[in-house]
């Protein structure tokens, strides 16, 4: 059977290798975010009656919850629950055009900053001048070192 005629199967296709880096990029920080943005909505909806507040209130005290993150089974810890309900407050904080701009790795960046106003202008900031995560979290420590490193939200 003669083969059939695949993209860029005899010579090199650079568009259809952009195109696809472009794609798997895409696919890759969008459902990464997706999965964390979907963990966060149901702990707070779940354990904490879906209000923020609850959680910053009484996370650390919160018996059932306390037990969720110790279990030996759950695939992820602690510090990763506490930092999708983070990631889902702070998608709720941001315009969207600049929530959906930023992969996870700056928005994992911007988790530190204690105010809704320093996440919005350092959000605006990664996508307008493009920071690479390296420069955004340059960017997060002169924040918060002007701040007083307050931890947040």
């Amino acid at each position: 059977k003669p083969m059939p005629d695949l993209p860029g199967v005899g010579k090199l296709d650079q568009k259809l290798v952009d195109t696809a880096v472009a794609e798997i990029n895409r696919l890759h920080r969008v459902k990464k975010i997706e999965a964390v943005q979907a963990m966060g909505e149901y702990v707070v909806k779940t354990f904490f009656n879906d209000n923020f507040a609850h959680f910053h209130a009484h996370g650390r005290k919160h018996a059932s919850f306390r037990a969720l993150a110790k279990r030996k089974d759950l695939s992820v810890g602690y510090v990763t629950i506490r930092n999708a309900v983070a990631f889902v407050e702070q998608l709720k904080m941001l315009p969207a055009k600049f929530a959906t701009a930023l992969p996870m790795s700056h928005h994992r960046a911007l988790l530190p900053l204690s105010t809704a106003e320093d996440k919005k202008a350092l959000a605006e900031k990664a996508v307008e001048k493009d920071l690479s995560k390296r420069d955004l979290e340059a960017e997060v420590r002169k924040f918060r070192s002007k701040a007083g490193a307050k931890r947040g939200p």
